[in-house]
């Protein structure tokens, strides 16, 4: 009770989210019935697979995308071979731990039923990505555990007219395409596949997305202000 009191001074919009200074944990549910969940590791930096997922069990998935396709990794047991690994990749060859870094977007799928992994660890201040242009996909979240809209100072990702997002829905991507704060009069910032006008979604805290820009590339960086 005391950790989740304090918590509120310190993060007070984020729902789930408990700090105390910079260190603290994240709540962030992961789906279960093999359903894909575009998520990140909000809190405690660079980190395996398995200890950012304690809960993660044999025949779960880690899909990590690698600019041409995806690696796709299913755990089996730490260390099961004697020879540090712990996942098989799609042809079944053994495989270390695949490390996921702040900020970076990966797919996690289980076969189990639906839970809510806890991330523990301490928060990232400042993070800098390198966003690749000519529309290429960028497998990106915040590296800082906040919830904002997609366009907000939050995030801070310097949109351009024409840059792409896809967030995924349970079923299928959401693409929006970014043109202008309130380019219609009504609020909207976005037009979505059909070119009708939509309002900039929330992300939550854990929540990734895909970024594509036709422009050039260029290096997004987040700071966090733990007051």
């Amino acid at each position: 009770m005391a950790a989740a009191a304090l918590a509120a001074g310190v993060i007070s919009s984020q729902a789930g989210v408990y700090s105390a200074n910079i260190v603290g944990y994240v709540n962030v549910p992961l789906k279960g019935g093999n359903a894909f969940n575009f998520i990140t590791s909000p809190i405690g930096g660079t980190n395996a697979a398995e200890v950012a997922i304690p809960g993660i069990a044999t025949g779960d998935n880690v899909y990590i995308w690698t600019g041409s396709g995806y690696q796709i990794l299913s755990f089996v047991s730490s260390n099961f071979d004697g020879a540090g690994d712990s996942y098989v990749d799609s042809s079944g060859n053994p495989q270390p731990s695949p490390i996921l870094n702040p900020g970076q977007l990966f797919i996690y799928q289980t076969p189990q039923a639906t839970y809510t992994n806890t991330f523990v660890g301490t928060c990232i201040l400042s993070n800098s990505i390198v966003l690749k242009g000519g529309n290429a996909f960028n497998y990106i979240a915040s590296s800082v555990p906040v919830a904002d809209t997609l366009d907000g100072t939050n995030l801070a990702i310097p949109f351009r007219t024409g840059d792409n997002a896809y967030l995924w829905t349970g079923t299928g991507y959401n693409i929006l395409s970014y043109v202008s704060p309130n380019f219609d009069g009504a609020g909207d910032t976005w037009v979505d596949a059909g070119g009708n006008p939509k309002p900039s979604p929330t992300i939550s805290v854990g929540q990734g997305f895909i970024y594509q820009t036709p422009g050039s590339t260029y290096t997004w960086t987040q700071n966090f202000n733990a007051q």
